[in-house]
């Protein structure tokens, strides 16, 4: 008993999108070639570029199909979930995400204040800097 395989729509639009963008390469590749020949030039120009025009409309067509494919089964997908489910998804996504925020807004609160104690420090040894300076320039001046 053989077991046949069919083709579902997403592969549908694979197989399509690869066949046009097999075509682009193509008719790319004897646009190049064209262009050493001078008879093909005058001709082939305007052709190559109507081929590839036509070729890259048809894979953005190609494009906006699987972007509505997609689209319609994530609508199918996330209508069918129940509310107790849909619950649990989102909290699945916010949960860490509130968590390392949290556990960073912790951090920022224990970092301020070293830092805080830093910036202090620095000030009052930089005021003792400048009176042992001040006194320096005090005695230089009296002499």
């Amino acid at each position: 008993m053989s077991h046949k395989q069919y083709l579902t729509t997403s592969d549908v639009i694979t197989i399509n999108k690869i066949v046009d963008t097999s075509i682009v390469i193509l008719t790319s590749n004897i646009g190049d070639t064209s262009v050493t020949n001078p008879f093909l030039v005058s001709i082939g120009c305007g052709f190559i570029a109507a081929l590839l025009h036509y070729f890259f409309l048809a894979a953005f067509c190609w494009m906006l199909c699987e972007g509505i494919m997609l689209f319609l089964q994530l609508v199918i997908v996330f209508s069918s979930i129940s509310k107790r489910c849909r619950r649990a998804v989102i909290w699945a996504f916010l949960g860490p995400a509130l968590l390392i925020i949290l556990i960073n807004i912790v951090l920022l609160m224990l970092a301020i204040p070293a830092m805080v104690r830093y910036y202090k420090r620095r000030q009052k040894h930089s005021r003792i800097k400048d009176k042992k300076k001040r006194r320096y320039y005090q005695v230089l001046k009296h002499c």
